[in-house]
């Protein structure tokens, strides 16, 4: 992508994910990095994601030793693009919840290799997330928020010790 091209968002970076190092050293036999509703009336964007490189940006290289674990990717919803009223929140339905037409979403990223050399000698990760994302057309007079893409309400690192039959 062209650097004229290149919107820079701002860098979302997590509270502290702290582990006991008992649970890092197990046999865990695969560690996700989970995202937790996930936003996605943004713009669409790639995601990529470093554990312990707070520094992480748009020039940091993807290589396990800068943190780079993987991506995800956002086919986000910043405008609507459907007839009027398609986007609207829906009233509330007979069991009490709001139906909406965009809902937060859960994304996994699978970082066991990545994880097992990354907790050598550590027990706390922060992840950080870098957007690469271009400009959304131009619809109407809205304008998205270009800058605040990145929405997530919580990461986490699940680990799981056997696997099932």
């Amino acid at each position: 992508m062209s650097d004229e091209n290149r919107i820079k968002a701002k860098i979302f970076t997590s509270k502290k994910i702290k582990f006991n190092r008992k649970d890092l050293k197990s046999d865990y036999y695969r560690a996700d990095l989970v995202f937790k509703g996930v936003d996605k009336r943004v713009p669409s964007y790639i995601g990529q994601v470093f554990i312990n490189n707070v520094n992480a940006n748009y020039d940091t290289p993807e290589d396990l030793k800068d943190g780079y674990v993987g991506s995800y990717t956002i086919f986000g919803h910043a405008q609507c693009l459907g007839d009027e009223g398609h986007c609207q929140e829906l009233p509330k339905s007979r069991f009490g919840e709001i139906a909406t037409p965009i809902k937060k979403g859960n994304y996994y990223i699978t970082i066991t290799d990545q994880l097992k050399h990354l907790a050598s000698d550590v027990e706390e990760f922060t992840v950080t997330v870098v957007a690469h994302l271009c400009k959304p057309p131009q619809i109407g007079n809205e304008e998205p928020d270009l800058e605040n893409v990145i929405k997530i309400d919580k990461v986490a690192i699940e680990l799981y010790d056997k696997e099932l039959d």
